[in-house]
């Protein structure tokens, strides 16, 4: 049974991850290295199978390790990653974090997507393989089936990304600000002028009550990071051209990132055919059709949280251009978005390493 040296683990990604893994029995086959601080209080969960833990300041324990998952962020990745290929260590790497996404010896992971891709990494011996961003990998995975069928033109995204997607700081902070909030008992305008001005006396600008058209650093030409991230990460995932762009932007969401999307078709296609197109992409897409009662029931954040499909619907065709459609998406980054990818990768290697000759070994579509 393979080793599997778990770090970052006690975070959001972290825990969503472990109890994923619970959930599908997947401790049964491997055997976790829970990397802690040596000061820290900790709680292993139950079901965790038979477990070790390691001082995560332990550098000869980490080397012996034939596989380690990071969830603690690029700047964790910056430091540790070099010094652990430089000294000789030959595992294979698992990640969630940005930095290695874009190096020539990592493979981004996405399996109903790219699976064919992966195993050719697994047989080729790239060790590195790295979750992609979170829009990128729930964009993809919504019009996978479009994607299979030569469809597509171009796409812009219009992003509405949760506040969780922003890590544990700004999520407390946002928390913090929605219980701070202390509404006077007037009229409607009272209230609204009163939530207004809490919102604008905040030191750093809100989510609260509020939108932030601009996630993560600048890229260039006005592009900000999480933009440029779905370009060139849906290139590699795709090992071909493919033109997207758009806007991503925070909202005050709890969980889930949402996209409203316009697709350029190469060819018209009836609605109902492209409705089966999306929907047999493979199994973690569920379509909602363009109804009111069906969009308002399923169509939401709320809805979409904690499961592992990526929601479609509000599909349709503009009346601006021929073959321009429509479509709006959710997913939970936390899951598709950063979790599940690496969950699925740490099974694979664990079943390429036990029957590597067989890519039987290597379909997780029961998992």
């Amino acid at each position: 049974m393979m080793r599997v040296g778990l770090i970052g683990w006690r975070g959001v990604v972290g825990q969503t991850l472990l109890n994923t893994m619970i959930q599908h029995n997947d401790f049964q086959n491997i055997q976790p290295v829970f990397f802690i601080t040596s000061a820290g209080v900790f709680q292993i969960p139950e079901g965790c199978g038979h477990y070790e833990c390691k001082d995560i300041n332990d550098f000869d324990e980490i080397m012996k390790l034939p596989m380690i998952v990071c969830l603690k962020g690029s700047d964790f990745t910056k430091l540790l990653y070099p010094k652990l290929r430089q000294s000789g260590w030959q595992g294979y790497w698992l990640d969630s974090a940005s930095f290695l996404r874009q190096s020539p010896d990592s493979c981004l992971v996405l399996d109903p997507v790219n699976q064919q891709q992966i195993k050719q990494h697994l047989h080729q011996g790239t060790k590195t393989f790295v979750g992609p961003n979170c829009t990128t990998a729930l964009l993809l995975l919504a019009i996978s089936g479009l994607i299979k069928e030569d469809l597509i033109d171009w796409v812009s995204t219009m992003t509405y990304q949760a506040i969780s997607g922003a890590g544990a700081k700004a999520s407390q902070h946002y928390l913090n600000q929605m219980t701070q909030l202390d509404v006077p008992k007037s009229d409607l305008l009272t209230q609204l002028n009163h939530a207004q001005q809490f919102v604008q006396n905040q030191s750093t600008p809100s989510i609260a009550f509020n939108i932030m058209p601009w996630i993560d650093g600048t890229a260039h030409d006005g592009m900000s990071k999480e933009e440029y991230k779905c370009q060139v990460e849906a290139k590699k995932i795709l090992n071909q051209p493919i033109q997207i762009d758009g806007t991503c932007v925070r909202v005050g969401a709890l969980r889930c990132h949402s996209q409203a999307l316009t697709i350029q078709l190469k060819k018209h296609i009836p609605i109902h055919d492209l409705e089966t197109v999306v929907s047999n992409a493979h199994p973690y897409v569920k379509y909602i059709p363009n109804h009111l009662e069906l969009t308002q029931r399923y169509l939401h954040p709320a809805s979409v949280s904690g499961k592992n499909q990526v929601y479609v619907g509000r599909m349709r065709y503009l009346n601006i251009k021929h073959n321009l459609l429509t479509l709006f998406t959710i997913g939970d980054q936390l899951i598709w978005g950063a979790s599940e990818p690496i969950r699925r990768m740490i099974l694979m290697i664990s079943q390429y390493k036990h029957q590597p000759e067989t890519d039987q070994a290597l379909d997780l579509e029961t998992v």
